[in-house]
């Protein structure tokens, strides 16, 4: 009786690499399959896409508590028309003179501050008792605080009217009359290291 023949050993191979071939394109046809249906094969990597960015993370406060605050939109309107008013709203300097309340004579050498809203202007007065700001004043009641060496000594108010400003204003403070004082020999003093002034007063 005749043995059969042995198989190919290369005939044997190239039916295992056809198969193999077959299984790797039912893997791909597969993983293209479940790619257009919007399903991500088993095998992909958890990465992001090419050309997107990932999505920002939020932001973690170092506190327990927010706090917001909101306002209108006819409230923040009314906040910036304030603001422009203010802004455009007219000003004028002040000028005046201090004189005693009793003897209506001028008071030198003392300081003069200048109020009225949220601005104000310190003005050290001259020998002849008269002050000029440099700050502009809007239109309202303008305050002016006499200090005499630091110690208040009177203050007035007026009315500023700002289209035409304040000239001439007399700042009445009871402190009494002023003497110069005179050297023996004649010669020059400093009046803001060496003067004298005499103030009255009552006693019962």
């Amino acid at each position: 009786m005749p043995l059969p023949a042995p198989k190919s050993t290369t005939g044997r191979w190239l039916t295992l690499g056809a198969l193999g071939v077959f299984v790797l394109a039912l893997i791909l046809s597969l993983m293209l399959f479940l790619s257009d249906s919007g399903c991500t094969p088993a095998v992909a990597f958890d990465r992001p896409a090419v050309g997107k960015s990932p999505p920002p993370r939020p932001v973690e406060l170092d506190s327990g508590v927010t706090t917001r605050t909101t306002i209108s939109a006819d409230e923040a309107e009314a906040g910036t028309q304030r603001r422009r008013d203010s802004a455009l709203a007219p000003s004028s300097s002040v000028s005046g003179i201090v004189v005693d309340a009793v003897t209506h004579e001028t008071v030198p050498y003392v300081d003069v501050e200048l109020v009225l809203k949220n601005r104000h202007e310190v003005i050290a007065v001259g020998p002849d008792g008269a002050f000029v700001s440099t700050t502009s004043f809007p239109s309202g009641d303008l305050s002016a605080i006499v200090r005499d060496d630091g110690v208040e000594i009177g203050r007035a108010s007026i009315v500023h009217v700002a289209e035409r400003g304040t000239r001439g204003w007399r700042v009445e403070v009871p402190i009494g009359p002023t003497i110069p004082i005179a050297t023996i020999d004649g010669l020059r003093y400093d009046p803001a290291v060496w003067r004298v002034r005499i103030r009255e007063s009552v006693s019962l």
